[in-house]
């Protein structure tokens, strides 16, 4: 637990001033109107706790919670200001304005319930719990305030004869002792296992001290006169409760539990944070000049702000790593882009060229034919135009088989497994029709028009390439036996070309 001379020497002089107070009270007259600047310097210390709190604790909640202890104390001490100084003739509205001390002392411990619940959690105000207990601590203030009628806190003589000297508790003060005690148990207990972690946890045992020692003392100034010094007491009941409370909720915030922007000056020197906190009406006087190894970062806190630096050097080294990794992957992700397209397009040749060399197997047969044409004793024209008929027959074939191949291709199949449409069949026999009508032709023969009548819209290509070789070998013995060389016409017709 790190505590500045600053904060250490607040803390002495806090006590100090404590102890000086009653110290004052205890050798002066009776008669010395001390008795109310005592009360009076005892309220001004806790409202200079309540601004120190203000000023340190940064949580909202949890910094309205504790200003409500303060306020309780400060009216606990205005209660009695008021009994001591103004109504201190009048019996019966003395009486009650004892009882109504009892009200801070009742609402206290239940704020400090309701800041150990607000310790690292982010609940709204009107949480049920927090409810349930301030009506049952409005509960127990009427119970208090209406003792005349039961007196079942205090019990007096007959017709409250020398009440402030000759009474005994009831079992209604036991409940309320009971109360306090219970819920700054519930507190420790709470504040502890919500925001006592690492290093802070070693240092729990300060509020449960403070806790131990509170209630032997409260015990021992309420059951007997130890606090009795030369007929004067030292320590008032009020004051002690207010003191420990004071010390319970400091030895949190000390410890870290409560957050507080305490000891700012500790946290940059013993950190090396090069930062630098101003005033919002001082300018900034620093040397930061942000540059591109520097950063530069401004935040607004209560009363000022803060800036701090980072030193972004070795952040920008590996930036510019990262954008030479990301750059030589760029170059390498193109070089495997441009060698899978080298692939892609090399087997696409390989490929054409498996398909043209086995168009050149399979139509063998026909350029064979062609050579035998030109060998023959035809004339010139009729050679021309037979030729004319197998060339248009090895350029349709090959365009069937090339679409069959590139449908195959794209589906990923083998070329006899696609379909192809009938119209491409019917365009191929159409061509060769056409040549075959040539003036000179050598035939008169037509093939029936209603050939592919009922035919499915596609087949399969092998199928397709079977009718058109089937369609051109009748062309050909069409075109060989008018010609008169019928050992053409029955030459290469029986089977298809694979």
């Amino acid at each position: 637990m790190l505590i500045s001379k600053r904060t250490r020497r607040n803390i002495i002089l806090f006590f100090l001033i404590a102890v000086l107070i009653n110290l004052i009270d205890m050798f002066l007259p009776i008669d010395f109107p001390i008795h109310s600047i005592e009360i009076l310097s005892w309220g001004m210390l806790m409202i200079y706790w309540g601004a120190s709190v203000w000023m340190r604790v940064t949580d909202k909640r949890i910094r309205t919670l504790l200003l409500c202890i303060m306020a309780g104390f400060v009216a606990l001490y205005l209660f009695q200001l008021f009994k001591y100084q103004f109504l201190y003739d009048m019996d019966t509205l003395s009486r009650h304005f004892w009882y109504v001390y009892y009200i801070p002392l009742i609402f206290i411990p239940v704020f400090s319930f309701m800041v150990s619940r607000s310790i690292g959690s982010r609940r709204v105000l009107d949480d049920i719990t927090d409810r349930v207990m301030l009506s049952l601590a409005s509960v127990l203030c009427v119970f208090t305030l209406s003792n005349d009628l039961h007196e079942c806190v205090w019990t007096f003589a007959p017709g409250f004869a020398n009440w402030g000297t000759q009474y005994s508790h009831g079992w209604g003060f036991y409940i309320i002792c009971a109360w306090i005690i219970c819920l700054m148990l519930t507190s420790f207990y709470e504040a502890v296992k919500r925001g006592a972690f690492g290093e802070s946890r070693r240092y729990m045992f300060i509020p449960l001290t403070v806790l131990i020692i509170g209630a032997l003392f409260g015990g021992l100034d309420t059951f007997t006169d130890f606090f009795v010094v030369m007929g004067r007491h030292i320590f008032k009941f009020q004051q002690l409760y207010s003191l420990i409370m004071i010390v319970f909720w400091e030895s949190f915030i000390q410890t870290g539990v409560i957050a507080s922007n305490r000891d700012l000056d500790m946290i940059f020197e013993r950190s090396g944070i090069d930062a630098y906190v101003c005033d919002k009406a001082e300018p900034l006087q620093t040397d930061i000049k942000p540059d591109g190894a520097i950063r530069l970062h401004c935040r607004e806190v209560s009363g000022g702000y803060v800036y701090w630096k980072d030193d972004i050097s070795r952040l920008n080294e590996l930036k510019n790593e990262l954008f030479s990794v990301q750059e030589n992957l760029t170059q390498e992700g193109e070089i495997l882009r441009s060698q899978k397209a080298f692939k892609e397009k090399e087997l696409s040749v390989k490929t054409r060229t498996e398909i043209y060399d086995r168009l050149s197997i399979a139509l063998k047969d026909k350029t064979d034919m062609m050579e035998q044409l030109l060998e023959s004793d035809l004339t010139l024209r009729e050679k021309l135009k037979s030729m004319a008929v197998i060339g248009a027959y090895i350029k349709r074939y090959s365009n069937l088989v090339l679409l069959a191949e590139s449908e195959a291709e794209s589906r990923q199949l083998d070329y006899r497994q696609v379909c192809l449409s009938l119209d491409e069949l019917k365009l191929s026999m159409e061509e060769s029709i056409r040549y075959m009508r040539l003036p000179g032709a050598g035939s008169d023969y037509m093939p029936d028009e209603d050939i592919l009548k009922g035919k499915e819209e596609k087949l399969p290509a092998e199928e397709i390439l079977s009718l058109y070789h089937s369609f051109e070998a009748g062309l050909e013995k069409a075109i060989f036996s008018t010609l008169g060389h019928p050992e053409q016409s029955e030459g290469h017709l029986s089977e298809v070309p694979q």
